[in-house]
């Protein structure tokens, strides 16, 4: 099959929660099983099966049967447990030649992704898995913030490059928890206009961008005094 499209799809999710691991022990490839995974809490549901939906019409597309496979689970973090819903696909032939592309010394390597991963909804996707709203007292406009935290100053650099493909200009931000790529309400206005498409059916994304729809979903509801 042509995975050209799957391929620009896995890799604009491992810009975010996405993951392909490489399991099992021996001396010889054959050895080994590679399977891709991304996990979300429970209270984001729709946006992992609306992730995996992507995924399985890419192969059914392509005349595949794989699919993702779905499981719910307690996990844990700081002595704290939370529902999780987690989806993975194997698929060896397709993913043991991309994650040997697109890790190096077994981390992700962004200048590769970011390459690979195209187009609004690759944006929509990174900014759903890793961005978010400032919504400040201050201020009745929020700023999108998306955070870098995992990745090194010249992965970020080539990050700021890769959006202004979009007429984006970031802005780096280092705080407590780690660096974050800032936009200015302009740009978050723009953001939202181009990631609203994905956004708007998923509950979840209403709920994380609120203040988004509130201010600049020109078709929501209006009432019948609006003329």
């Amino acid at each position: 099959m042509n995975t050209h499209e799957l391929r620009a799809l896995v890799c604009s999710m491992l810009l975010g929660d996405g993951s392909i691991h490489k399991a099992g022990a021996g001396k010889t490839p054959r050895d080994y099983s590679y399977y891709f995974s991304m996990a979300h809490s429970i209270n984001q549901e729709d946006f992992l099966l609306w992730k995996a939906s992507l995924i399985d019409q890419c192969l059914a597309d392509h005349s595949s049967d794989r699919h993702c496979s779905i499981s719910r689970y307690l996990a844990s973090t700081n002595n704290r447990r939370y529902r999780t819903i987690k989806a993975s696909l194997g698929f060896k032939h397709f993913l043991e030649p991309l994650r040997n592309i697109a890790y190096k010394n077994g981390k992700k390597d962004y200048s590769y992704l970011l390459s690979e991963a195209t187009g609004d909804r690759s944006l929509a996707i990174w900014m759903m898995d890793d961005g978010s709203e400032d919504r400040r007292k201050d201020s009745q406009s929020p700023r999108y913030l998306l955070h870098v935290y995992s990745l090194s100053p010249g992965e970020i650099n080539l990050s700021l490059e890769w959006l202004r493909h979009f007429n984006l200009e970031g802005r780096k931000v280092l705080t407590k928890s780690g660096p974050r790529i800032a936009f200015r309400v302009s740009e978050t206005e723009r953001i939202f206009s181009l990631i609203k498409p994905f956004l708007a059916p998923l509950q979840s994304m209403r709920n994380k961008f609120r203040r988004s729809f509130d201010l600049w979903d020109v078709h929501k509801e209006c009432p019948t005094s609006c003329g």
